[in-house]
Formats: C-alpha cells, sequence, structure tokens
C-alpha cells in the first residue's frame, strides 16, 4: 500500500473541513444533456449539499464518465449510474 504524500495529506484535510457537517439537500440523476456536454454515456447521481456544493462521481480524475459509487449501505452496496439516451428523463 502506498503512503500518502503531503498535498495528498491536505487535501483529506481541506475537504474535511469544507464537507463535515454539511446537510445533504438533494439527490438527482445528471440530466441527459449535462452527460451530452460533458461526452459522458454514464449518468451519475449528483448529491448538492448545503451551500451549493455538489459532488458528482466520475470514472477516474481527468472526468472520463460519470461514475458509480461504492457505499457500506445494507442492501443499496453500489449508488449505480444510468445510461444516457435520448428518451424521458429519469
Amino acid at each position: 500500500m502506498s503512503k500518502l504524500n503531503q498535498s495528498n495529506k491536505f487535501m483529506v484535510k481541506d475537504l474535511t473541513q469544507m464537507l463535515k457537517g454539511r446537510k445533504v439537500e438533494e439527490i438527482r440523476w445528471f440530466s441527459n444533456k449535462e452527460c451530452l456536454d460533458a461526452m459522458w454515456n454514464h449518468r451519475p447521481v449528483e448529491i448538492i449539499l448545503e451551500g451549493g456544493v455538489s459532488l458528482v462521481p466520475m470514472a477516474d480524475d481527468e472526468g472520463n464518465n460519470g461514475g458509480a459509487i461504492s457505499t457500506n449501505i445494507r442492501n443499496f452496496e453500489t449508488i449505480y449510474v444510468a445510461e444516457v439516451d435520448n428518451g424521458e428523463e429519469v
């Protein structure tokens, strides 16, 4: 297992300060248009926290596609991605 470098440790500290204690205000699917604009073929959920903070899982740190979220919630271990389509919004 690799060790975290100093900048990774600072990022976790900063993220903790920015996110800890914030309440979830909304959870929604990314729209087809948002995905097409980002050139994604997977629609992730967006978690919106108080203060307008938005969390959108991506397939990688380059933003190449929407991503799923792994959880430790029993019977809900994965928040999956939906496929982009030209039909109705989810």
